[in-house]
């Protein structure tokens, strides 16, 4: 296994709100997970940073009581979105902070992946990419009701409104699907900071032209989606399985 991280502030904002989370090659668990925190001054970044925490903290705690990995990962995104609901809930300045997550575990030969807003999970197999995770957001909506084109949803105006988020409802619901993986199978997961700047076919020529070493390719990522405008944090974990 390969791995490769890379995060920027980007050219615009003031504050990077993306965390990320990749393990060790030493560790057990294989977990890996990307927020972007919303809601700038409600204190995005401490909602990102604080999902991951939480996430990590009760996946260690609980992982030997648990037989399904699923069961697992979703009882830990829930664990996390109460953590948030809590700390918003009993001081006032913290009220409306929110994040997206997507989170993915390697288990074996397969991939559990879960997904909350618009940061997403790809794969690129013989040198084709995939979208994994569909984004849970407004114009993702108006483009299963046939309302828009792909090509019109790129340039949408209202396309950063997410319709799901970790610490905005009570009762989070997530899904949790099963991805069979193949040797040689390379995970992109990230924020949109990178996807509103290039395009997969962009981001598939960079993976490719860099699949030798994947800190160098999620540098590249990173570096060409802020030279392409940079509007936002960007955040990229690569693995090669």
């Amino acid at each position: 296994m390969k791995l490769g991280a890379c995060t920027d502030i980007g050219k615009v904002r003031k504050e990077n709100e993306d965390s990320f989370y990749m393990p060790s090659l030493d560790d057990e668990i294989k977990l890996f997970l990307v927020a972007d925190g919303i809601g700038g001054k409600n204190h995005g970044k401490l909602a990102s940073m604080m999902t991951i925490e939480e996430i990590i903290k009760f996946f260690i705690k609980n992982d030997s009581e648990y037989k399904d990995y699923g069961l697992l990962m979703k009882d830990a995104i829930k664990y996390a979105n109460n953590c948030i609901l809590e700390l918003a809930n009993n001081k006032s300045e913290f009220s409306g902070m929110g994040t997206t997550l997507v989170a993915g575990l390697l288990d074996k030969n397969k991939l559990l992946l879960s997904n909350a807003g618009d940061s997403r999970c790809y794969i690129v197999r013989k040198g084709i990419i995939s979208q994994l995770t569909v984004d849970n957001s407004y114009v993702q909506y108006l483009l299963e009701q046939g309302a828009i084109s792909t090509k019109e949803a790129k340039t949408h105006p209202q396309r950063n409104l997410i319709t799901k988020a970790i610490g905005i409802e009570n009762n989070i619901d997530v899904d949790v699907d099963k991805i069979d993986l193949s040797p040689g199978d390379i995970l992109l997961m990230c924020t949109d900071g990178l996807t509103t700047m290039l395009s997969d076919e962009e981001i598939l020529h960079i993976i490719l032209k860099k699949s030798n070493n994947m800190e160098d390719a999620a540098k590249s990522l990173v570096k060409a989606a802020k030279e392409n405008g940079g509007t936002d944090n960007i955040t990229a974990i690569l693995v090669e399985v």
